[in-house]
């Protein structure tokens, strides 16, 4: 039996999240801080290829390679990759950018590639597309300012309001749930956000609203996050798991 083969981009929570689920499968990750590559395999005790560079013949037999890294990682390989194999994106941040998207969206259609988007730190999506035609999608995010970056905080207090696009640009480390609504919603221009930093909230928390002509929807859901890194939450990193399973496994429910 073939075995599934990863690449990994970025070896912080999310990427030793990876590895420890899939450690046998994984085959090389690449992050610009080599020597913490170095470190993670160490930790691991694991075999995969530790890569100062990242290009073409990294990709050969390569079934899947996920990007958690950052948004600049996604606008600097997800093109070259996906002229290989397929692609997991958990900075979903960076399709806010339509340039970019429509670009490798191109690319993944001429060869036969796919570009996948976990669910992250939400869930509804399956019952937002089920909707029919949206007139209306709204994101509330609640954080601590530690979440956010921004310790200095000491009351509660609405720091973003308006839409996806900018919040992607003005917040690229925290709005990743903002751009997965808007790729399967009305799009980045017209998904309203708003982002509360709330130095009394112990996890974070989404609020979906979504309306369109014959329904109403309303999804909330709170969730830890990650201790290694604050900004990124625990179901996030478990999201991707789950669609690492799907590809790999022969039997699939509710992808």
């Amino acid at each position: 039996m073939k075995k599934f083969k990863l690449g990994l981009i970025g070896c912080g929570f999310i990427g030793q999240t990876i590895l420890r689920h899939f450690k046998n499968n994984v085959v090389w990750i690449y992050d610009l801080d080599y020597s913490k590559i170095v470190e993670v395999k160490k930790k691991f005790k694991a075999n995969f290829k530790c890569l100062r560079e990242l290009d073409k013949s990294n990709l050969k037999e390569i079934d899947l390679v996920v990007e958690c890294a950052s948004q600049e990682a996604v606008k600097k390989y997800a093109g070259i990759i996906l002229k290989e194999t397929n692609l997991l994106i958990a900075s979903v941040g960076a399709l806010a950018d339509t340039n970019l998207f429509n670009k490798i969206i191109k690319i993944a259609k001429k060869n036969y590639t796919k570009i996948l988007v976990p669910n992250g730190a939400i869930g509804g999506i399956d019952a937002l597309q089920s909707l029919g035609t949206l007139k209306k999608v709204k994101l509330t995010t609640i954080k601590n300012p530690k979440s956010l970056g921004l310790d200095e905080k000491t009351e509660r207090e609405v720091i973003f309001s308006g839409n996806a696009e900018i919040a992607c640009k003005k917040f690229p480390k925290n709005v990743n749930v903002a751009a997965t609504l808007s790729i399967f919603g009305l799009g980045f221009k017209d998904t309203f956000v708003e982002i509360i930093s709330d130095p009394n909230a112990k996890r974070t928390k989404h609020v979906i609203e979504a309306e369109s002509d014959f329904a109403k929807m309303s999804f909330e859901i709170e969730s830890d996050t990650s201790k290694e890194n604050p900004r990124t939450s625990v179901t996030a990193a478990n999201s991707i798991i789950k669609t690492i399973k799907n590809l790999s496994e022969g039997f699939v429910v509710n992808v």
